[in-house]
């Protein structure tokens, strides 16, 4: 059998993840030495950087540059 050192689990707080938490810690329990990482995932059309994203009207707007030398 394999042994595991590290063991990477992303995670999102939905339900489809709670069950790969649950299995990653199985995991872990299994093998003494395993480490467990959790990180965090953030579904990227959620977020908005001042511009529409997926057809979305932008929820931050970029606030006018103070710098001569950016175009706005």
């Amino acid at each position: 059998m394999v042994k595991l050192e590290k063991i990477l689990c992303p995670f999102d707080f939905s339900e489809n993840p709670q069950e790969a938490l649950q299995y990653a810690i199985h995991l872990m329990l299994k093998d003494d030495n395993a480490t467990l990482y959790l990180t965090h995932v953030v579904d990227s059309r959620y977020l908005d950087y001042g511009g529409a994203v997926y057809g979305q009207e932008p929820s931050v707007r970029r606030r006018p540059s103070t710098n001569p030398l950016e175009s706005n």
